[in-house]
C-alpha cells in the first residue's frame, strides 16, 4: 500500500459518508475535523480502513495525532504496514 492508495481509500470513504463532495478538492494536510468529521465518523473510517488494509489499530493508538489529516492516516498505515 502506498500514499496514493491510502489517499484514494480515505477520500472515497469521506465521500461515501457525505463528509466530502465528490468534486471537492482535499489536500493531504487539511484537517478532517474541519470537514465536520466527528468521533463516530472517524472511528467508522478507521474501522473501514482496517478492513481494507488488514492493519489493526490498537485502542491505545486511536488518537487525533494519528488520524486528523490524510497525511497522518498515510503515515500511520504506512508505518504499520
Amino acid at each position: 500500500m502506498n500514499n496514493q492508495e491510502i489517499y484514494k481509500l480515505l477520500r472515497d470513504k469521506l465521500v461515501e459518508l457525505r463528509y466530502l463532495n465528490p468534486d471537492e478538492i482535499l489536500n493531504e494536510t487539511d484537517n478532517l475535523l474541519d470537514l465536520g468529521l466527528d468521533s463516530m465518523g472517524l472511528i467508522t473510517i478507521i474501522i473501514e480502513m482496517e478492513a481494507e488494509t488488514g492493519i489493526e489499530v490498537p485502542d491505545s493508538e486511536l488518537v487525533l495525532d494519528n488520524f486528523s489529516t490524510i497525511s497522518a492516516f498515510q503515515d500511520y498505515f504506512l508505518r504499520n504496514d
